[in-house]
C-alpha cells in the first residue's frame, strides 16, 4: 500500500525508497506525530557505507508515501537501532516539529539583541511565518535550512517581543500563537520527488471535506469508539501575567449558561505582559474546554478511501443512523490524528468540527 521512502533532512531530496518488513506512523494536528522503519540490511544490496549514511540521526528522513503520491506521514529519524541476529536496522523518527523544541532564535554564538524577534500587527500566519523563517535563520545559512514552505504573511492583532536572553525556543514562540487558538500544522508532500512540508495555520485549521458513512452495509469504518471527556472541562478561567502579589497582571473569561457545577481554574503565563493577550488566551482556553472533549476513535479500510480524505485537518462527514448510543445524525468530524503501518487499515482519531 505504501512506498516507504528516505530523504534529506535539510534539502528534502530524495535519497533512497527501501523495503521495510515492519512500520508504524502516526501524522497528529499538534506536531507530535512519530514511528518507526525496520529495514532488512543483509541480502538487500545496501552497502555498509551506503546504510550508515542513510539512517543517520537527525540528517535523514522518511515518508509512507501511497499510490497516489500522498504522503501519509513524515518525519527525520531519531535513533537508529542495529540488531546484528537479524541483520534488520530499525530507526525511530518523530514530527519535524521536533527541531523546534530545539533551536532558540539564534545561533549559540551569536547571543546578543540580534538573537530578539519581534512580531508586529500580524495575523496567526503572518507571526508563524515571523518565527520560522528565524527557526530556519532566516536562510543566510545553509545548515539552519529546512524543505519548510512559509505560510503567507498578513496584517492582524497579534503583537509580541521574545527577547534573545529569555531564551525562547522556536516551538516556545508557535505555542504562545496556539495557545490563542491557532492551529499549526507542518503538512508533508512530494514536490518534484522531494520531500517538502507546507505550514497549514488555521484558528482552527480544517479544509476539505469526505463522506464517511458509519452505518451503511459498505461502510469502511471498523471498531468505532466514541469518548465524552470531561476531566479538563471548565466554566471560567483566570490567567496571571507578570508582576507578584496585587501588581500581578490578570485577565479571564468565564460564561454561561452552567450546566454543571463550577469549574474554574488558574493558569499561569508569568512571561506575558499584556493583559489584553492574557484575555485572550484565556478566551481561547475557555473555549477549547467549555464542553467535554467529544474524541471519536476508529479504523478505516484504505481500499476506496484515499489516504488524502483522512490526513490531519481533514474534515469527515459521517453519518450514523440506527446505533445503540450516538443518536442518528450526520456528525462533522475533524481528523487531529491518523496512524497506521505498512498495510491498508489506519486508525483515526477526529474531534466535533465547531
Amino acid at each position: 500500500m505504501f512506498e516507504t521512502r528516505i530523504f534529506d533532512t535539510i534539502s528534502g531530496d530524495h535519497l533512497l525508497t527501501v523495503e521495510p518488513s515492519a512500520a508504524s506512523w502516526a501524522s497528529k494536528l499538534d506536531g507530535s506525530g512519530q514511528g518507526s522503519v525496520t529495514v532488512p540490511l543483509r541480502g538487500s544490496g545496501i552497502s555498509q557505507a551506503t546504510a550508515r549514511d542513510l539512517f543517520r540521526a537527525n540528517a535523514r528522513m522518511v515518508a509512507h508515501v501511497d499510490e497516489a503520491g500522498t504522503v501519509a506521514a513524515a518525519g527525520m529519524f531519531l535513533k537508529p537501532t542495529y540488531d546484528r541476529t537479524s541483520g534488520n536496522v530499525t530507526v525511530s523518527w518523530v514530527d519535524v516539529r521536533e527541531l523546534m523544541r530545539q533551536r532558540l532564535g539564534f545561533g549559540v554564538g551569536s547571543f546578543g539583541p540580534g538573537g530578539t524577534l519581534t512580531v508586529t500587527t500580524r495575523s496567526f500566519s503572518g507571526a508563524a511565518r515571523a518565527i520560522i523563517s528565524r527557526a530556519m535563520h532566516d536562510g543566510t545559512e545553509a545548515q539552519w535550512a529546512l524543505p519548510i514552505d512559509l505560510p503567507t504573511n498578513s496584517s492582524g492583532t497579534f503583537t509580541r517581543t521574545w527577547r534573545y536572553y529569555e531564551f525562547p525556543t522556536m516551538d516556545d514562540c508557535l505555542r504562545e500563537l496556539e495557545d490563542e487558538g491557532a492551529e499549526i500544522f507542518f503538512d508533508p508532500y512530494i514536490s518534484s520527488g522531494s520531500l517538502r512540508f507546507a505550514t497549514r495555520v488555521g484558528a482552527p485549521y480544517s479544509t476539505g471535506g469526505f463522506d464517511l458513512p458509519v452505518t451503511a452495509e459498505d461502510s469502511r469504518v471498523t471498531d468505532l469508539t466514541v469518548t465524552e471527556d470531561g476531566s479538563k472541562q471548565l466554566t471560567g478561567v483566570i490567567y496571571a501575567g507578570t508582576g507578584q502579589g496585587v501588581d500581578t497582571k490578570t485577565n479571564y473569561a468565564g460564561h454561561g449558561p452552567y450546566t454543571i457545577p463550577i469549574r474554574d481554574a488558574y493558569r499561569s503565563a508569568k512571561d506575558i505582559k499584556n493583559v489584553t493577550q492574557l484575555g485572550r488566551i484565556a478566551t481561547a482556553d475557555l473555549d477549547g474546554h467549555f464542553s467535554p472533549l467529544v474524541q471519536w476513535s476508529f479504523g478505516v479500510q484504505l481500499d476506496g478511501v484515499p489516504v488524502a480524505a483522512l490526513k490531519p485537518g481533514r474534515v469527515l462527514r459521517m453519518d450514523v443512523r440506527s446505533d445503540d448510543w450516538i443518536p442518528a445524525g450526520l456528525y462533522t468530524h475533524r481528523v487531529v490524528g491518523v496512524s497506521g503501518d505498512l498495510t491498508d487499515n489506519v486508525k483515526v482519531e477526529v474531534q466535533a468540527n465547531g
